[in-house]
């Protein structure tokens, strides 16, 4: 073979090699649910819920959870519930919501735990301020917001047991749903509906139903999990379906043991909201 054929192939094959290794150099990181779920520690254990924490090493991502068992098992988780908030929603004549602080939850004692819900637009850090809740949104027996006919809602069954709803089930849906994106685990299969990293909030529940899980993984655009690789993670925490809530800087999670509430990402802005999910419990019972 002449000497500048091999030269030009050569070459080719430098460039070949010097354009996979670029892109391997600016996408090394790879997600390790598994590893990250392995590693995770308990740091709250009540009869009612547990708080988990978990850092993937690969992509320093931290993630918490609450997990509760609201029927049959722990003593005392019977009395545990899902919901829909707040209750006292206030709606403007424009159909918008009036944002408030989720943290005021905690005024009542039976507030256990705080996920922040619905997406919404614009954002707002100042209560009372107008939000527009995009998508479905019905609290108390009241349809705050139509459905958009693109993004899927939790549905809260009269029972508290939760449900995901497609875009054609919400509009004959009638009891309380908060809208989310997509799922991100459906019987039991982590589902790539959105591929970018980003942080997030996701709802999660086991097969049996007893088992209810608010999920959150801090981070911000690009850098954060998939919903696949976040599909993966709640399913090691029991769950078996999944709905992501929201994203971005409002994705929080909010608990309370003796010493007051917890806030996580601690970080977080306190930001206000139109609606997010709680669990409470019937303290007289």
């Amino acid at each position: 073979m002449p000497q500048k054929i091999q030269q030009f192939f050569l070459l080719l094959f430098l460039l070949f090699f010097l354009s996979c290794s670029t892109v391997n150099f600016q996408n090394p990181e790879i997600a390790d649910p598994k590893e990250s779920f392995k590693q995770s520690t308990l740091i709250y254990k009540t009869e009612d819920f547990s708080v988990i924490k978990g850092y993937d090493k690969n992509l320093s991502i931290e993630w918490e959870a609450v997990i509760t068992e609201f029927h049959d098992t722990p003593v005392g988780a019977d009395t545990v519930k899902l919901k829909a908030a707040p209750e006292n929603i206030k709606i403007t004549d424009s159909g918008s919501v009036l944002s408030c602080d989720p943290a005021d939850s905690f005024e009542n004692n039976d507030t256990l735990a705080v996920l922040t819900g619905s997406m919404h637009n614009p954002l707002r850090y100042s209560e009372g301020r107008e939000q527009q809740v995009i998508g479905f949104l019905r609290i108390n027996g009241k349809t705050v917001s139509q459905p958009d006919n693109k993004h899927y809602a939790l549905g809260i069954k009269e029972n508290c047991s939760p449900e995901v709803l497609s875009p054609s089930e919400q509009h004959h849906w009638k009891d309380d749903a908060l809208c989310g994106t997509y799922p991100i685990l459906l019987d039991g299969t982590p589902l790539a509906m959105v591929p970018v990293r980003d942080a997030l909030s996701a709802a999660g529940w086991s097969k049996d139903g007893n088992k209810l899980i608010f999920l959150v993984i801090k981070g911000y655009k690009n850098h954060g999990y998939s919903y696949k690789e976040a599909g993966m993670l709640i399913k090691l925490l029991g769950a078996w379906n999944a709905l992501a809530m929201d994203g971005g800087s409002s994705a929080v999670l909010m608990w309370k043991d003796k010493n007051g509430t917890k806030k996580f990402p601690s970080s977080a802005l306190n930001r206000k909201l139109p609606d997010f999910l709680i669990f409470t419990k019937d303290q007289n019972k």
